[in-house]
């Protein structure tokens, strides 16, 4: 940890831990886990997550869908 108190972490997002699973290549995000915790926080225990990254625009995209087919996206 540095001055700042920045930390890197390093998360692998296996195949196994999803229903459904698609990765074309590997690719290096960098999130603030406080707020993405904060983020998760907002599903529901029933909630279906999807987690979409765009290399080319540097972005995650976080969608929650619940059973009765309402989205939440943030």
């Amino acid at each position: 940890m540095d001055s700042a108190h920045v930390s890197l972490v390093a998360l692998k997002l296996n195949e196994s831990g999803f229903e459904s699973y698609r990765c074309d290549k590997p690719i290096t995000l960098g999130i603030n886990l406080v707020d993405f915790a904060k983020i998760l926080k907002m599903a529901l225990n029933d909630d279906t997550l999807t987690l979409r990254a765009d290399e080319e625009n540097s972005y995650l995209q976080i969608k929650f869908m619940s059973k009765s087919n309402k989205i939440k996206k943030n």
